[in-house]
């Protein structure tokens, strides 16, 4: 538990760190899980750099972006001995609630599970923000990656987050929107893997398009 005295021994530090996140999410964009939330899976390559990286990679086919109908199209015409790893990389408690059809769930993030030192101030600092749920990086994710592909990081797998986020530039986002599946993809890439498919629009744009669902459908 977090004592009073701890929040308020340390909350002029605390202030002067999301001070600091703030401006460097103007100034940098460091990844985050959403834009909403900047103290929220932060991890050490800045967004600027990793949508960089992830534009080069559409150049050279690595990262192939993919509509949630073509996505479930190329499900539907694998051919026997064909396998394709298609994973919902939100939260456990959202997958459960609702995922695409044929979709495992790695989560990125997980709630912060402890107290060390860094843990501690990273719920203080979700909670000064009005986020009472914060997260933390999974720390097996790309573990469980490599066994789901059998550490053959040769075989595609194909991601999908709750709004897919964006690598088109614009006047307020001159970098696109971060999102957990490009973050996934940018990770994937810069630790082997050959090439992600990433689903544009995420869970949000498979609803729209009437994808099948957990919504909609029963797991085989």
């Amino acid at each position: 538990q977090i004592s009073l005295g701890y929040a308020c021994r340390n909350s002029k530090s605390l202030m002067k760190n999301m001070h600091s996140i703030s401006y460097n999410r103007t100034r940098r964009l460091n990844i985050c899980s959403s834009s909403e939330t900047p103290a929220d899976g932060r991890i050490q390559t800045e967004w600027e750099d990793a949508s960089a990286f992830l534009k080069e990679s559409l150049e050279n086919d690595q990262l192939v972006p993919i509509s949630p109908t073509a996505a479930w199209k190329m499900f539907e015409e694998l051919e026997d001995g064909e396998d394709m790893v298609f994973v919902d990389v939100n939260k456990e408690e959202d997958f459960e609630k609702m995922h695409p059809i044929g979709s495992i769930n790695i989560p990125l993030f997980q709630p912060i599970d402890g107290n060390s030192s860094i843990q501690i101030q990273r719920k203080l600092l979700f909670a000064f923000s009005g986020n009472f749920d914060g997260t933390e990086m999974n720390p097996d994710f790309l573990e469980d990656f490599e066994v789901q592909v059998d550490m053959d990081k040769t075989q595609p797998v194909m991601v999908i987050c709750g709004n897919g986020g964006k690598l088109e530039s614009t006047f307020d986002l001159p970098f696109g929107k971060r999102s957990r599946s490009l973050i996934t993809a940018h990770l994937l890439l810069t630790n082997g893997f050959s090439q992600v498919y990433w689903v544009e629009g995420g869970v949000m744009q498979w609803i729209k398009d009437d994808m099948p669902s957990t919504l909609t459908h029963d797991e085989v």
